[in-house]
């Protein structure tokens, strides 16, 4: 018969104490906690952890987590974490502590004390701490290191919940580093992810900022689009305007007439005489640049909706510039507040229109209006 040496009988004997140790702390008693807690029933769950009898150094880290997860008081709750985190460091469930600890520490901007307690965990069930090293570093704006973590995240739990902002926390490094085909090749990651991309417009966005810091203005510019058609009204969409206008006022080729979606009005000049035209109104440079809200009567242009007052000024110059009227004035759209640029008034429709055409010819997107 051969023989085995101690070494290895050591190694055997550990092996079946932890399988044991697992399967003890997985009792049938046990699982209906957790049971219990996954489904949201906690007022069970704290009758049950009650009863329980924790017969391993596993059960009683069992039954301290638990308990901390359902304190009402975030003080009782993190208190019994680190009282489990410290009592039971080498446990499943007092490293579960640790990584609640390091999401909180999180939560507080101490990345340094997250960034120890998530070293400390070395459960290979527990790779979610991969996730919340990518979130420490990124937070610190180590962009290597936050790509390095969330690769390692997404190569053991692809098809997470996590999976998901991993990925675009990796593809906002690549881009904060300048290196556009990394981002792209993370952000494409995401439709393989079940039930993904949770939002389209998000995603749509990002891979146009990724196509835009690449330089590679045509795929920028459809994403944009694709992002923007998605919903007008979000704040990604205010975004995406702005950095559209920026983009047309060193390109004044780029076109983003699908930001303004309205035909073209042609004028019907008569065939004897020319039209009347009135004199331009009159710029008073005493006028405040804001006004108090939307005209009530008259033509006027609208000239730009910013979620960022600074652009809306510059485009109310860049108006007043070509000899034309200009104001702004604030008003939320889908309660999210807003800053829109108008040119006017004007006496009819036909000063209106040559004064649009003067505007575009100057790079200023605008669209006629009358209230």
């Amino acid at each position: 018969m051969p023989k085995i040496n101690s070494a290895v009988i050591l190694i055997l004997t550990l092996i079946l104490a932890w399988g044991h140790g697992n399967a003890l702390a997985l009792r049938k008693e046990f699982q209906n906690v957790e049971s219990q807690y996954q489904s949201g029933n906690l007022d069970n769950v704290t009758d049950l952890l009650m009863k329980l009898k924790p017969g391993i150094e596993e059960e009683r880290a069992f039954v301290i987590y638990y308990s901390a997860l359902t304190k009402s008081s975030a003080t009782e709750c993190l208190q019994l974490h680190e009282s489990n985190a410290t009592k039971n460091p080498g446990t499943l469930y007092g490293q579960l502590s640790k990584l609640e600890l390091a999401k909180n520490a999180i939560l507080d901007h101490d990345y340094k004390a997250a960034e120890l307690l998530l070293k400390s965990i070395n459960n290979p069930e527990l790779s979610e701490r991969f996730y919340w090293l990518c979130v420490t570093a990124f937070d610190q704006e180590s962009w290597q290191l936050a790509i390095d973590q969330g690769e390692n995240y997404l190569r053991l739990n692809p098809a997470k919940t996590l999976s998901e902002a991993a990925c675009y926390l990796i593809a906002n490094s690549y881009i904060k580093l300048k290196k556009s085909t990394g981002a792209i090749a993370s952000l494409n990651k995401i439709n393989n992810i079940p039930g993904c991309p949770s939002d389209p417009q998000l995603l749509n966005y990002t891979l146009g900022l990724a196509y835009d810091n690449s330089g590679n203005l045509p795929d920028a510019l459809a994403k944009y689009r694709s992002a923007y058609e998605l919903n007008k009204f979000s704040q990604l969409a205010y975004q995406i305007e702005d950095r559209l206008f920026q983009l047309r006022s060193k390109n004044a080729s780029l076109d983003i007439s699908f930001l303004y979606p309205y035909s073209e009005l042609v004028l019907e000049i008569p065939v004897t005489g020319q039209p009347v035209v009135s004199p331009p109104p009159v710029i008073d440079p005493a006028k405040p640049l804001k006004t108090t809200g939307r005209p009530s009567t008259g033509y006027y242009l609208q000239a730009g909706r910013f979620s960022v007052e600074a652009n809306a000024i510059g485009r109310t110059k860049d108006i007043l510039a070509c000899n034309h009227p200009a104001v702004y004035f604030e008003e939320k759209q889908n309660n999210k507040l807003t800053w829109v640029v108008m040119s006017g008034p004007y006496s009819n429709q036909t000063d209106a229109d040559l004064a649009r055409m003067k505007l575009i010819s100057s790079n200023i997107d605008c669209f006629t209006v009358k209230y």
